[in-house]
């Protein structure tokens, strides 16, 4: 492999600093959200009390999975493999194991 090629897959797996940044901001928010709802769902199981958390947070988890999509739409613009950057700055985390939220 030439200079050249390296240089290319290595632009692909990251982005700017700044945009990293920025990116890691809300992928940090979605693991806070997850330890917490992992908690309550460790101390009182998958009942009531979990599913009123998850309706407490579910605008605020929506709020940092678009931001992370509206990432991946100008990443895949730029040439830079979105789900890379996010895997490498934790992940982003699946709630569905969470459940529902509570519609009252």
């Amino acid at each position: 492999m030439t200079q050249q090629t390296n240089t290319q897959l290595q632009l692909k797996t990251t982005a700017p600093p700044a945009v990293e940044q920025h990116v890691a901001i809300f992928v940090h928010k979605l693991r806070d959200h997850e330890r917490a709802l992992d908690g309550v769902q460790r101390a009182r199981g998958n009942g009531y009390i979990l599913a009123l958390e998850v309706r407490d947070r579910i605008e605020n988890i929506a709020h940092c999975k678009a931001q992370l999509e509206e990432f991946r739409g100008l990443a895949k613009s730029n040439g830079v493999d979105a789900n890379a950057v996010i895997s490498r700055l934790g992940g982003e985390p699946d709630f569905v194991r969470f459940g529902a939220p509570a519609t009252h």
